[in-house]
């Protein structure tokens, strides 16, 4: 599967969607609204044809989806977070 016809925004929220991150954290950080980012991803979950979240990421699994980057995102995410806690 490819995920070509996803558009850029889609794939975006897909990436962040795999690496863990929360509807809350996408939207602030694409400075969206909630919403949009709620939207977004049951587009690309009907485009991909996954009912679950634990699908999304098997589809993307499957698809050889590099999930480094996604990971390194998550990674970043988390540091900025736990360093404003600190």
């Amino acid at each position: 599967m490819t995920f070509a016809g996803l558009t850029k925004n889609e794939r975006e929220i897909f990436t962040r969607i795999v690496s863990g991150a929360t509807m809350k954290s996408i939207a602030a950080d694409l400075k969206i609204d909630v919403r949009q980012v709620e939207l977004s991803r049951a587009r690309l979950m009907k485009k991909v044809d996954a009912s679950t979240l634990a699908e999304l990421v098997r589809i993307a699994l499957e698809a050889g989806m590099s999930l480094s980057a996604a990971n390194l995102l998550a990674t970043h995410a988390f540091g900025v977070f736990r360093d404003t806690i600190s």
